[in-house]
C-alpha cells in the first residue's frame, strides 16, 4: 500500500467516523456480533495504534528503515476497550479524530525514499 492510498483511507475514516455521532448509545455500546467488540471499543482501539505510528514508526514507514518493536497488541487493545466502556462517545470520537488528523498531517510531510 502506498502513502497516497493510506492518506486517502485515513481521511475517509475521519469523515466516516463523524457519521457515528448519529448512532444511539445502545448501538454505540453493543457488540457488533456475539463475542465481538462494540463500535465504541473498535474505534477506541485505533487511537493508541495511531499514536504508536505517529510517535514511533512514521518516519521509517516509507523509507526502508527498520521498524521499532510494537507494543503488546493484546494488552494495548484490552486497555483501549476498557477505556471505551467508561468514556463518553464524544470523547472517544474526539480522541480518534485528533490523533488521526495529527497523523495525517505528519504523513503528508514525509517524502518516501523511493
Amino acid at each position: 500500500m502506498n502513502k497516497d492510498t493510506v492518506i486517502k483511507h485515513y481521511q475517509h475514516s475521519i469523515e466516516w467516523l463523524q457519521s457515528l455521532t448519529e448512532l444511539t448509545d445502545k448501538e454505540w455500546r453493543s457488540a457488533i456480533a456475539e463475542g465481538k467488540w462494540s463500535i465504541a471499543e473498535i474505534i477506541a482501539h485505533f487511537v493508541p495504534w495511531d499514536e504508536f505510528i505517529l510517535h514511533d514508526r512514521l518516519k521509517e514507514c516509507w523509507n526502508e528503515q527498520a521498524l521499532p518493536q510494537a507494543p503488546d497488541a493484546l494488552e494495548m487493545n484490552q486497555q483501549s476497550a476498557e477505556r471505551a466502556r467508561k468514556e463518553e462517545r464524544s470523547e472517544t470520537i474526539g480522541r480518534f479524530i485528533s490523533v488521526r488528523t495529527e497523523l495525517l498531517q505528519e504523513m503528508k510531510k514525509i517524502e518516501p525514499s523511493r
